[in-house]
């Protein structure tokens, strides 16, 4: 495993033998770095990482400036290692906190302009993240989430997008509607009712029209006198 980015980029961390942990494989760590180098100021951010593991993602926002990472892990090895090595690398802005993840966001009062949570693939419960999370971030904060990809968030409300790298999912998701997302639920703002229409003024009625009388018979006209035959005109005398 090693730093990909910033001032210690390159430094390798090895882990020791049996170390109980999924480290997010250096491919996914590119890729996501990528995304975020284009969102985000590191140097202006605080990050909870949460489900610590190994490390690494602390190790790789240290390194690029974060001044405020909290690392939440459970396991006492592995939070002991994450402290110590953060120590021996120089990485003083990384407080380690040895919790149980479920219990500690219920009782955290702090809030994060990040949110990183790489949970056990098959911890029970990882479907409940987001809406235990959400609530931590700041009002433009970010949560990413790794999980296989058996799970689908794109129907959470404040579901961002998805990237895939190999066989390593992350679901990013935003701050806005937090409210609407502890409950699962979208919350439509009702529209405004139309002012109601006037009732049109009755049209007034025409006058009728005078009937028309019938009219007067024409008078019979008088038959014409027959014409008599004409006299016929004799030759005329000749001179």
């Amino acid at each position: 495993m090693r730093i990909i980015g910033g001032r210690l980029k390159g430094r390798q961390i090895v882990l020791p033998m049996g170390y109980k942990a999924r480290p997010t494989t250096d491919f996914a760590k590119e890729g996501l770095f990528n995304i975020l180098t284009n969102l985000i100021d590191f140097t202006e951010v605080s990050l909870l990482d949460l489900f610590s593991g190994t490390g690494a993602i602390s190790y790789e926002f240290a390194s690029r400036g974060c001044p405020d990472v909290t690392s939440i892990e459970m396991a006492p090895d592995n939070a002991r290692f994450i402290k110590q090595r953060a120590h021996s690398l120089g990485l003083g802005s990384i407080r380690v906190i040895r919790h149980n993840v479920f219990d500690f966001v219920k009782i955290c009062s702090k809030q994060y302009d990040i949110i990183f949570a790489d949970p056990p693939y098959a911890i029970e419960g990882l479907e409940k993240i987001p809406n235990l999370a959400i609530p931590l971030l700041t009002e433009d904060g970010l949560l990413i989430l790794e999980h296989p990809g058996t799970f689908n968030f794109e129907q959470h409300p404040n579901f961002l997008k998805e990237k895939k790298y190999g066989n390593v999912h992350f679901s990013l998701f935003t701050a806005t509607a937090a409210t609407a997302a502890t409950t699962g639920t979208t919350v439509a703002t009702p529209a405004e009712p139309a002012e109601p229409v006037g009732s049109a003024e009755p049209a007034e009625l025409a006058e009728p029209a005078e009937p028309v009388g019938p009219a007067e018979p024409a008078e019979p006209t008088e038959p014409a006198e027959p014409v008599g035959p004409t006299e016929s005109m004799g030759p005329s005398p000749e001179e």
